[in-house]
């Protein structure tokens, strides 16, 4: 994935300091990112941050495609979707 260029990816794994985003693109390590997506319900949340580490899905770990991304300063809409994503994983536990 060259710099300035977007790409389409899924969140598959968030915490409060990074995310990874599966996808067949993949920025080189070091690289700055930014990212846009709608929370469920359906406020726009935008990040910064750097790849930290890449996936190309080819071994036994059963980690796709994909990176992951360490984040800048995330915005007080992530720290509330991160809450809310928080509270769902618990209630699939129960």
């Amino acid at each position: 994935m060259a710099e300035g260029t977007e790409s389409v990816g899924r969140l598959k794994n968030i915490s409060r300091a990074g995310i990874f985003v599966s996808t067949q693109e993949l920025p080189r390590p070091g690289a700055p990112v930014a990212l846009q997506f709608d929370t469920p319900l359906g406020r726009p949340v935008n990040l910064r941050g750097e790849v930290r580490w890449i996936s190309q899905g080819i071994d036994a770990s059963g980690v796709p495609t994909g990176f992951g991304v360490l984040l800048n300063e995330p915005p007080g809409e992530y720290r509330e979707f991160f809450l809310w994503a928080a509270e769902q994983a618990e209630k699939d536990d129960d």
